[in-house]
C-alpha cells in the first residue's frame, strides 16, 4: 500500500538539521510529531486548537486510536501565532 507523506526539515538542539516525516491521509497529518519537536505539552496545544480547523483521524501507523490532525497550511497558520516566550525551544517557533 502506498502512504503519502508530509515532510518538513528543523533544527534541533544541537544545530543539526532533522527531517520530520509524517503520514498523510484526507489532506491531514497529525499534531503530535509536531509538539514533540517544539516541546510544546498536547493538552495544552489541543485546548487552544479546538476551534481551529481539525480533524480526528485513524492514520496508518499509529496506533488504531483516533489522533489530532491538521493540514499543513493550518499547522503553518497556527505556528505563526505562537509567542516565543512561552515555549522550551523558541529557536523553532
Amino acid at each position: 500500500m502506498l502512504v503519502k507523506m508530509f515532510s518538513t526539515v528543523y533544527i534541533d538542539d544541537n544545530g543539526s538539521h532533522k527531517t520530520l516525516t509524517m503520514p498523510v491521509q484526507d489532506g491531514h497529518v497529525p499534531l503530535r510529531p509536531w509538539l514533540d519537536v517544539l516541546g510544546i505539552l498536547p493538552s495544552r496545544a489541543y485546548s487552544s486548537l479546538r476551534d481551529k480547523p481539525h480533524r480526528m483521524l485513524q492514520i496508518q501507523g499509529y496506533n488504531s486510536v483516533q489522533v489530532f490532525c491538521m493540514t499543513p497550511d493550518g499547522i503553518d497558520d497556527w505556528l505563526a501565532t505562537l509567542s516565543q516566550s512561552r515555549y522550551k525551544k523558541k529557536e523553532l517557533v
